[in-house]
């Protein structure tokens, strides 16, 4: 099936979704300076750089060697990483989402039937469906994934946006993160087991500061929450005045924060701030927030964001 790309708009706000992996293709506002993209985005398939706009089931982040057990079995994941031979971010995002429902011009949620998927080591079935909203508080997105299986499935689910700066690179943004510990990696970007504090490391931005010249590909957990029960990052770009504010529902305790060293002539150029239910290789560390769903059950959840100019 062909895959389509549907815009939505409402006021100033417009996005563009794809039916091929429920991606967010781009999502910009208008000001009186013109069109100010807020999620770096790309046209065509063939423009898409890294894992631009990508939706993550049945995990987020990777799993060493694509090996994991799961009520007493081993399985191995289909190995899909360019940094090693390793398991990186599900199935989903390559795959068409063709049922879709609830189409409006400011709004499209995309539904998708996930069979047992024991060639690639994940012999579960799942239901799923991702929704995109705008309004004039900006982007909203939310997701539920269902357990239709006979037995029980482990389950995580992460978001891929980018974050665009109006200059050439993130360096001169202003980040802030609602993080308090972050998950150590080893060489390859594979945890070691460790959680740390951020507090008083170069890792820490529950402060709002400058990125400057740090490498960004950390796995963070643990995020304070304002009174509404959201945890809330942002970034403000000092070039043109113009913050981004993301925020994240319960559902979502870990970030991971990429500042794209990967992509080439387009390393730095925009800064990913993942939202996920769970942390890198939840699949064998299961206290980093993996969702096993019985038969029947769901796991939803939502995030979004806005972005407006600081007067």
């Amino acid at each position: 099936m062909k895959s389509e790309q549907i815009v939505l708009s409402f006021g100033d706000y417009h996005a563009v979704v794809s039916s091929f992996g429920a991606s967010l293709r781009r999502f910009w506002r208008k000001t009186q300076q013109g069109n100010r993209d807020i999620c770096w985005g790309y046209e065509t398939r063939a423009e898409k750089k890294g894992g631009q706009g990508d939706v993550l089931i049945p995990f987020p982040g990777r799993i060493p060697g694509g090996k994991y057990r799961f009520q007493g079995t081993e399985y191995h994941l289909e190995p899909n990483d360019k940094e090693g031979p390793n398991a990186i971010h599900g199935f989903v995002r390559s795959q068409e989402w063709a049922a879709r429902f609830s189409e409006s011009a400011a709004g499209f949620r995309l539904k998708t039937l996930s069979s047992e998927m024991s060639s690639k080591g994940y012999p579960f079935s799942l239901d799923m469906g991702v929704s995109y909203q705008l309004s004039s508080l900006g982007l909203r997105c939310e997701f539920s994934v269902q357990n239709i299986g006979a037995t029980d499935a482990p389950v995580g689910v992460g978001f891929h946006p980018y974050f665009a700066m109006a200059g050439d690179r993130v360096d001169s943004g202003i980040l802030r993160l609602p993080s308090q510990e972050q998950i150590e990696f080893a060489p390859g970007f594979l945890p070691t087991g460790r959680v740390l504090p951020v507090a008083g490391t170069n890792l820490d931005f529950q402060t709002p500061r400058t990125i400057g010249e740090i490498t960004l590909n950390h796995c963070f957990k643990t995020m304070a929450r304002d009174p509404d029960g959201y945890a809330r990052a942002s970034l403000l770009d000092p070039y043109d005045q113009f913050e981004t504010q993301i925020w994240m529902n319960s559902s979502f305790d870990y970030l991971v924060v990429y500042t794209g060293e990967a992509l080439g002539s387009d390393a730095r150029r925009a800064i990913a701030i993942e939202p996920m239910t769970c942390g890198t290789d939840a699949f064998n560390r299961p206290d980093w927030g993996l969702t096993v769903l019985r038969p029947g059950e769901f796991l939803t959840g939502s995030w979004g964001v806005s972005g407006q100019t600081k007067l």
